[in-house]
């Protein structure tokens, strides 16, 4: 418990969240209109990214899919706690991952460093890990079960009280 104080004091350097959205913010692909399943793990997920939020971290979304159909998801959730005015930007549709993480890191104006990348997919991953490895990783559970135990894990979700990240965009 020390160390992950201490961690969260000195080192925890996250400013910014790019969420992948499928696998993560509910189960099933959003892909040309097709239903997704928001259930109770997602929320919480969910609601823990908010709590990013409160505390001064950036939201984006780094979808493959392109922005209409990831909207609509959006919309035909309306028990998401997570809404499209909490997201501040967005990289959808064509190009890689690697490529929409710089994007965000440019429009935002914010090293990769500074970037959390929360997917559901390994191989995804792997990529990031290789291409961008000053980005922070974090693999959702393949069993939404598990997301509310997972979260109480991730050290880069801690937050000194009273501690907000300042941005000038």
């Amino acid at each position: 418990m020390l160390a992950r104080s201490m961690w969260n004091l000195f080192e925890n350097r996250y400013a910014a969240i790019a969420i992948d959205c499928d696998g993560v913010l509910w189960s099933g692909t959003c892909d040309a209109g097709q239903q997704v399943l928001v259930n109770e793990s997602h929320i919480a997920l969910q609601r823990a990214i908010l709590r990013q939020r409160d505390a001064g971290v950036l939201l984006c979304l780094c979808s493959k899919y392109n922005a209409q159909d990831v909207w609509a998801a959006f919309e035909s959730n309306p028990s998401m706690p997570l809404r499209r005015h909490h997201i501040i930007g967005t990289a959808m549709g064509s190009g890689t991952t690697p490529q929409k993480l710089a994007s965000l890191a440019d429009e935002l104006g914010l090293e990769l460093d500074r970037f959390m990348f929360l997917h559901a997919d390994p191989a995804e991953s792997s990529v990031v890990e290789a291409r961008c490895p000053e980005v922070l990783p974090l693999q959702v559970p393949a069993d939404a079960d598990e997301i509310p135990t997972w979260l109480k894990h991730v050290w880069a979700f801690d937050r000194a009280a009273g501690c907000k990240h300042t941005f000038v965009h």
